[in-house]
């Protein structure tokens, strides 16, 4: 959390002498506005947990307490390293991390961390989503955390999820409905949803356009949710893995690397990893991605401590961690 004083000047036609003003004689104006209660909220695919020995480990130590995030979601933290997470936060001051125990598709999890108060935390399944108890739809299961702002009575609700991958008639499909669970679980007041899509915005929508029927190739225990079924039926579902947050509202946030590029996977050169912010948030956020080798250039959101080694986001994961400051008043 970070307090970011926002200095004003004040012109026009004199004004009544405020006797708790500190202007002084010389005329310079020594007030500030509210400066707000800034959270920092991170997403990562972070590959896999490193151990606090590893080479891997101390990457991903370094990265993410050169951000110095409020709240971290992860993606990938896999089967069997919930203590390795454990560590994670403990070397990094987080007092709350979760990663749900199972997966219905896969050992690869979804994980969050945070130092701030917290009102909730853990996993949604599509049968809590949905309303229908036998969906089993989502490649994995969305982690939302809702923290209280220190300072304000604002709460913020953050959802970190991993969209299916592929290209398959199959893959596209449940990346959609992958965005329709990530929406639902978010809400839609003070809320991001975020993490590895899997797809690029620009090749939205995909084709076919529009779903009306399910496709083959569907893992056999997948379970179409009743809501999502209705819709497919009636209207038909857009095959956009985002498109479940443009019907809620949500905008993406803009962020780039400080060289100016998009990619958050830079082996493929694809910008897959995204963050949705709800409409109160509008003017409020702003985003980057984080590349390691951008570190000197003047620009960009403050950071914390000593910069890591050009090597480190290569070392710690295939892709980038993505990261916004959001201002309350």
């Amino acid at each position: 959390m970070r307090l970011l004083p926002l200095m004003i000047a004040l012109v026009g036609c004199p004004a009544p002498v405020d006797p708790t003003d500190t202007d002084t004689d010389s005329g310079t104006d020594t007030d500030t506005a509210d400066p707000g209660v800034t959270v920092r909220v991170v997403t990562w695919n972070i590959e896999g947990v490193g151990s606090s020995s590893s080479t891997e480990g101390q990457a991903e130590r370094a990265i993410l307490a050169r951000l110095d995030a409020d709240v971290v979601g992860l993606n990938e933290v896999d089967e069997g390293q919930e203590g390795r997470l454990r560590d994670l936060a403990a070397d990094l001051g987080y007092d709350v991390y979760f990663t749900p125990p199972n997966n219905p598709f896969g050992t690869l999890r979804n994980g969050m961390m945070t130092r701030l108060p917290v009102v909730e935390i853990g996993a949604l399944s599509p049968a809590e989503l949905s309303g229908d108890r036998s969906a089993n739809d989502a490649t994995r299961h969305p982690v939302r955390v809702i923290v209280e702002v220190p300072d304000t009575d604002k709460r913020l609700t953050v959802v970190s999820n991993h969209w299916k991958s592929g290209f398959d008639p199959s893959d596209r499909f449940r990346r959609t409905v992958d965005g329709i669970r990530t929406a639902q679980a978010a809400g839609d007041t003070f809320a991001l949803a975020m993490g590895d899509v899997n797809a690029e915005l620009e090749d939205m929508p995909e084709s076919p356009s529009t779903w009306t029927s399910v496709p083959d190739g569907l893992p056999f225990d997948y379970r179409l949710g009743d809501d999502a079924r209705g819709t497919l039926q009636r209207d038909g579902l857009t095959n956009s893995a985002f498109g479940a947050f443009e019907d809620a509202g949500m905008h993406v946030v803009e962020a780039l690397q400080l060289d100016g590029r998009l990619a958050t996977r830079p082996s493929s050169s694809r910008a897959i990893d995204w963050i949705y912010a709800t409409a109160d948030l509008d003017g409020a956020i702003v985003g980057e991605i984080y590349d390691c080798t951008d570190e000197g250039q003047a620009s960009g959101l403050p950071k914390a401590g000593e910069p890591p080694e050009r090597s480190a986001c290569t070392d710690a994961s295939d892709h980038l961690p993505v990261f916004v400051d959001v201002t309350f008043r």
